[in-house]
């Protein structure tokens, strides 16, 4: 059995094996042409801050417990949502405890509806 050790680069992976040079490009880079990129959820004492990338517009909805329920309709591109923190929020914040966001986006399109979801512990 040959021993080899392997080096990431930026575009993909390069195994070094006895004069052997392997290259194995990484997909994982490229997007979708109408993917949905939701940013780092961060919370604060009182709001909540998603960042959102679309290339349509749609009804995007934050809900969380401590977190009051948020329904904005966003056009295409990027934008930076906010939801209001309830009491219980703060009092989560407060304690040090996390809780679970959740983000969803309803898209209108020519043959119906599409929802893009994530979720975020803050």
């Amino acid at each position: 059995m040959r021993q080899f050790r392997s080096t990431t680069y930026g575009s993909g992976i390069v195994a070094l094996m006895t004069g052997i040079v392997l290259v194995a490009p990484s997909f994982a880079t490229a997007q979708a042409p109408n993917a949905v990129n939701f940013g780092r959820v961060k919370a604060t004492e009182s709001w909540v801050v998603v960042p959102l990338s679309s290339p349509a517009g749609g009804l995007v909805t934050i809900t969380a417990p401590g977190v009051q329920r948020t329904v904005v309709a966003v056009a295409a591109g990027t934008r930076v949502l906010r939801a209001q923190v309830t009491d219980r929020g703060r009092l989560a914040e407060r304690s040090h405890r996390r809780f679970v966001v959740n983000v969803k986006l309803t898209e209108q399109t020519a043959t119906g509806a599409v929802t893009f979801t994530t979720t975020a512990s803050v």
